[in-house]
């Protein structure tokens, strides 16, 4: 019986998680679903997601061609739970 089972690939940053994905994409032809590239498309300038994320945090995460300003975010939601809880859900 061949099923077909999901693989999670998580780890830190440089851990070599695009390695092993494309050994398994190349090597088995597996479909991967990058997060990574999911997250991005979803903060692109005039998204509702980044509207929200504006209305939200402020200026302060936005750079002036309008895309999101990531350090900026990530000192408000690493100091503060409630502010990143928000940005999870």
């Amino acid at each position: 019986m061949n099923q077909k089972r999901i693989i999670g690939l998580t780890g830190g940053i440089a851990t070599g998680k695009t390695t092993v994905s494309n050994y398994l994409a190349d090597t088995y032809r597996l479909p991967i679903l990058d997060a990574d590239i999911y997250a991005r498309e979803a903060v692109q300038p005039d998204s509702p997601i980044l509207k929200q994320i504006y209305q939200r945090y402020g200026l302060q995460v936005q750079h002036s061609d309008g895309t999101l300003n990531r350090k900026g975010l990530g000192e408000i939601i690493f100091s503060n739970p409630a502010a990143r809880q928000w940005l999870e859900e």
